[in-house]
């Protein structure tokens, strides 16, 4: 996945290189070189730990400021039609 924000004074991306690791990146103009702002390892996995925690926190009738029931049952449905659409059809 790759995420360009264009600004005025530059431009961000952030790239997602596999399911575990991903850069943020700036370019301040046209040339094509980017620099690396930042690397991260394991944030895909923690953040679904995270909000797969907070679910649980909703289903126990806890409060949490994440996401409403809604809210969270729209994003699975949601995240489970990208991952049929990418992955295929469950086996």
């Amino acid at each position: 996945m790759d995420i360009e924000v264009v600004g005025e004074k530059g431009n961000l991306r952030y790239l997602s290189e596999d399911r575990i690791s991903s850069r943020i990146l700036l370019a301040t103009d046209d040339s094509g070189r980017w620099e690396e702002l930042g690397r991260f390892e394991g944030e895909l996995p923690v953040f679904y730990l995270y909000q797969a925690e907070e679910f649980g926190r909703l289903l126990e009738g806890k409060p949490t400021s994440l996401t409403t029931l809604r809210e969270a049952a729209e994003n699975l449905r949601f995240c489970l039609e990208v991952k049929c659409h990418v992955w295929g059809p469950p086996v």
